[in-house]
């Protein structure tokens, strides 16, 4: 199974058209430039990344028995009838005898150990991005969580702790990929392309959501549960060295850009990090403290409905495991088309001068917020292409 979907030809050709305008001349737009398959590769790194950091939630279904024995009247009034008398037909039946006998509390543990680590590393991630370099930072940290992956049925069989260990490590070291891939967009992105190469690349967590919640359960049912962590180990292991090849820090660095592509993107030439962070100064910034509770709160329900939705679904309403793949993958699809649509239109509002930039921001996280969410799985395309495209374009300024 690969992380490069049918869906990706769409992505590949937003990409390629990312720079396509009339009022640009051939050499500039004429071919795939050095940009666009920093984007497509980002794209696809964004993707591996959700679909090692997802598909746990698809496995570990298979992994812990759950039979429904009643225990008492109000527990039984809280699941569906259709989960106690499920046969299991059309997939995986999610109620056979998995491997171990794990309670609720410690699978809960198991799911939420990751995000503590995210949420440590990723605060911090930009810094180090900024220190380290960002390509170094993603392929580090992509490399890591990709041997971490293979890992972790060999931490399964020894102790439900070791794996809740694991998991713990591998948001660890997830954490700083997502802030280096802004510092590299913000070198890479012309200001008239910004919103649509957020799109490409960050639609990537839309795409991996999707080969994670809807591909999980086929491998599964093929190969047993195991192989989950190993397609995804095996993805990011295959991918570092291509990003290390054909990626570069900066425009002026790369050996393959043209002179066309670097007068271009001269502009963001002289974006340096800085020595020393005025960290007094970015938080009394009101805008900043407002973005970073709308990313907060946005993160903190896509990543809790992602993590439970197919435990909910195959034990409490009685799904096949196939069938809740099916389900989760229907939002996530419907925000994949919208993320990539949204980046483009926001980018055209801004070219015809429609709106102002932030003005064009606050309308399509309203709009994106207040579409429908599909079961709230994957975020709404406007919401997303917003927060992306704000963080990217204040680490320009």
């Amino acid at each position: 199974m690969s992380a490069c979907s049918p869906a990706t030809t769409v992505v590949i050709a937003g990409a390629a058209l990312a720079g396509r305008n009339p009022g640009r001349n051939s050499a500039e737009c004429g071919s795939l430039q050095t940009r666009h398959v920093l984007v497509f590769l980002g794209m696809v790194g964004v993707a591996v990344d959700y679909f090692v950091r997802y598909s746990i939630s698809v496995a570990i279904v298979a992994m812990v028995a759950n039979p429904h024995t009643p225990t008492n009247a109000t527990h039984d009034q809280e699941i569906c009838p259709a989960a106690v008398n499920a046969s299991g037909g059309g997939g995986v039946d999610p109620h056979a005898e998995g491997e171990y006998d794990w309670s609720e509390e410690m699978t809960g543990v198991i799911l939420g150990m990751f995000f503590w680590g995210y949420f440590i590393t990723k605060a911090a991630g930009g810094r180090i991005a900024e220190l380290v370099g960002a390509r170094r930072t993603m392929a580090a940290s992509l490399g890591a969580s990709g041997l971490l992956s293979l890992l972790c049925p060999t931490a399964a069989g020894i102790h439900p702790l070791a794996l809740a260990g694991l998991r713990l490590a591998m948001g660890l070291v997830q954490g700083p990929a997502f802030p280096a891939l802004y510092s590299l967009l913000s070198r890479w992105s012309a200001p008239e392309e910004l919103a649509t190469m957020v799109a490409v690349a960050f639609s990537g967590m839309l795409l991996g959501n999707m080969v994670a919640l809807g591909g999980s359960g086929l491998v599964v049912e093929w190969f047993g549960w195991r192989w989950v962590f190993w397609v995804g180990g095996l993805l990011a292991l295959a991918w570092t060295p291509l990003w290390l090849a054909l990626v570069r820090e900066s425009p002026e660095e790369h050996p393959w850009i043209t002179p066309e592509e670097k007068r271009l993107l001269a502009a963001n030439l002289d974006v340096k990090p800085r020595r020393r962070v005025p960290w007094s100064r970015v938080l009394r910034c009101w805008t900043f403290l407002a973005a970073v509770v709308a990313e907060f709160s946005g993160s903190w329900v896509a990543a809790l409905l992602t993590t439970e939705a197919p435990t909910f679904l195959t034990n409490q309403i009685g799904l096949s495991l196939q069938s809740s793949g099916y389900v989760c993958l229907v939002g996530t699809a419907v925000s994949y088309v919208f993320a990539i649509f949204y980046g483009k239109l926001s980018d055209f509002l801004i070219r015809r001068d429609c709106l102002t930039k932030v003005n064009v921001r606050r309308l399509l996280y309203t709009v994106g917020e207040s579409e429908f969410r599909g079961c709230g799985l994957g975020r709404c395309g406007g919401a997303l292409i917003a927060r992306r495209a704000d963080v990217v374009h204040w680490e320009v300024c």
